[in-house]
Parts: structure tokens; C-alpha cells; sequence
């Protein structure tokens, strides 16, 4: 999925993306961790500002796992909402 969004936005060249997570389960813990290394090998970078949206509420805690790790670890613009709104507006900053 990553690989497509990528590609999408290198070919749009438009870097805000913004996604909703309807995965059945949550996000394993491990690859919460591994996250970071998983976009920066498909070529998401700083320029990126990705709003992520947890379809379901059982989703948000391993996605915020995710975002800290990716926050505290690098500069790449990566945030986890519960809904839709906030992540449109804080998508549409500068």
C-alpha cells in the first residue's frame, strides 16, 4: 500500500495523502515499531504530510504507537486522528 502512495504522489507530485486504516484487526505492535523503516524504504520522506485516520477505534492504539515511533525518530509528517475532520484540517495547514 505504502509503495502505491508513493509512487501516487511522486507522479502527482502532490505529497499530502490522506487515508483511512479499515484494517479487520490492529496494527501488530512489531510493525508499529518497523514502521519508519518500512515508509522511508518506499521513499516516503519530509516532504510528506500523511493524515492517517483510524477507521475503527480498536485501530488507534497501535497507530499511535506507530506515529510516536515514526514522530520521535524522524522528520517525516505523520499523524493518527480518530476522525475525519481534524485530519482534513490539519492536513490543509501549511
Amino acid at each position: 500500500m505504502w509503495e502505491e502512495i508513493a509512487a501516487t504522489c511522486n507522479s502527482q507530485d502532490c505529497y499530502r495523502v490522506l487515508g483511512v486504516s479499515n484494517l479487520d484487526k490492529p496494527l501488530p505492535a512489531i510493525d508499529a515499531y518497523d514502521h519508519l523503516e518500512m515508509l522511508k524504504s518506499v521513499g516516503i520522506n519530509t516532504r510528506h504530510r500523511i493524515a492517517w485516520v483510524a477507521g475503527h477505534p480498536a485501530l488507534l492504539d497501535n497507530l499511535l504507537l506507530a506515529q510516536t515511533v515514526v514522530r520521535n525518530r524522524s522528520e517525516i509528517n505523520l499523524r493518527i486522528f480518530d476522525n475525519m475532520k481534524p485530519a482534513e484540517l490539519w492536513l490543509a495547514e501549511s
